[in-house]
């Protein structure tokens, strides 16, 4: 009996252990999980910022000129101050 009882007892500890060993995994899992959600975050931050830079350089080397010339060369501009000019007369 007392062979029985010692038996159940280290099987107790190895299910103990083996429990311990689950939540350990499980918690490494979460943090798993948590550290790929961040990356995946900060990546789509990365793109996000590089369009943008992207862009105020654009604006800062043609697009201001672009929009100048167009709203300088637009016919319905031209149109416009034409008829009030003539309505000024």
């Amino acid at each position: 009996m007392v062979a029985r009882e010692w038996d159940l007892a280290r099987k107790d500890g190895e299910i103990a252990e083996l429990k311990r060993r689950l939540v350990e995994a499980q918690e490494k899992t979460v943090s798993m999980e948590v550290d790929v959600g961040a990356e995946r975050e900060c990546a789509e931050a990365q793109v996000i910022l590089e369009t943008l830079r992207d862009n105020s350089l654009w604006l800062q080397q043609q697009g201001i000129v672009h929009v100048a010339n167009a709203v300088l060369n637009s016919v319905e501009l031209d149109q416009t101050v034409a008829a009030l000019t003539v309505v000024a007369r």
